[in-house]
């Protein structure tokens, strides 16, 4: 464990609460309204933080940033307007910490490593049958007549699910990346086109755009530090890949303008379908109701300039004193 309050911890400390603040002003956040689950997953924490102080193995890369962001949220708990909403925060982040520390034991050999991204995987493949028979029985119900409707899953917000989707997606790409056999390889593939399916059906713009720059980076990373020859000595994969784009760059660019112009552009004419309503949504994001939000906000913060209105309990305050106005249709 920490022997001393450094400096790094001190800056990881302020960063961390500011995090918390943007984040319920951007709306990322979802209040959960059981507070004896945050009081329970705290308790695992502190416990969690006990077992793990005993034993003498190098700390973890993201303890500090993690106790940090704990003891901020801990503090500001103590000015929060809202102190039972600023607990059940400290609740979740106990959780995480716990999660955390759970995944940092098991992915210290190997064979650990592979259990947990299957029981991940497994766990997350069952969440996304059920959000996908959501839609489809919510669908039905309306006679297919409506456009297929946001699914939440188990989760209770398409938000967060889109959230687990994404890293369901990232491990999916682990995984095809490293199969020795083309039975698994097909199976991550195929998973991953399923997933992307229920991944559009949350709306989730963050999402959406979180997995395109996810992919993004997982395939330029690939590409840029891929060699011409595999572990088992055959051709790599990602570097036959960046033999072709380097044949084919001008047509991969200018079939990928086109791609994105015509879901811009053309999108918000299709009519109500996934495609036209996430296209409107893109063009009419609220830009300048979240201006708007962050005006109020930091007006909120320098009438109380110490600790603000306490972690993630902004949107509390902005609806007691401001009205804020509808989103665009």
């Amino acid at each position: 464990m920490i022997k001393r309050f450094s400096i790094d911890l001190l800056v990881t400390l302020a960063v961390g609460y500011a995090v918390g603040l943007a984040a319920y002003v951007n709306g990322l956040v979802m209040m959960s309204t059981e507070l004896i689950n945050a009081v329970t997953v705290t308790l695992l924490g502190i416990i969690w933080i006990v077992i793990i102080s005993r034993r003498s193995r190098p700390v973890p890369p993201l303890l500090r940033p993690m106790l940090a962001l704990g003891i901020a949220l801990s503090l500001a708990s103590l000015f929060s307007i809202a102190p039972r909403q600023s607990i059940i925060v400290v609740g979740y982040w106990a959780m995480i910490t716990v999660v955390y520390w759970a995944a940092e034991d098991l992915t210290s050999t190997q064979q650990g490593q592979r259990r947990l991204e299957t029981a991940v995987l497994v766990s997350f493949s069952a969440l996304v049958l059920l959000g996908l028979y959501q839609a489809w029985l919510l669908w039905f119900q309306s006679g297919f007549t409506e456009p297929p409707p946001r699914i939440p899953s188990t989760t209770g917000n398409p938000n967060i699910f889109g959230t687990i989707l994404v890293l369901m997606i990232a491990i999916c790409l682990h995984r095809y990346h490293h199969a020795k056999s083309t039975p698994e390889r097909a199976l991550m593939i195929g998973w991953t086109a399923v997933t992307l399916l229920a991944l559009l059906l949350t709306g989730s713009r963050a999402s959406l755009a979180g997995v395109t720059v996810g992919i993004g980076v997982y395939l330029t990373v690939g590409f840029l530090l891929s060699t011409d020859t595999s572990e088992n000595g055959q051709t790599s994969r990602w570097f036959q890949l960046r033999q072709y784009i380097s044949a084919h760059t001008r047509g991969i660019l200018i079939g990928a303008t086109a791609i994105i112009l015509a879901i811009v552009l053309i999108g918000p004419f299709i009519g109500g379908n996934v495609l036209g309503r996430f296209s409107r949504d893109l063009l009419l994001s609220a830009l300048e109701v979240r201006g708007l939000l962050w005006a109020r906000a930091l007006t909120i913060w320098w009438e109380n300039p110490l600790l603000g209105s306490g972690p993630l309990t902004y949107g509390t305050q902005l609806f007691q004193v401001w009205s804020v106005p509808p989103l665009p249709l």
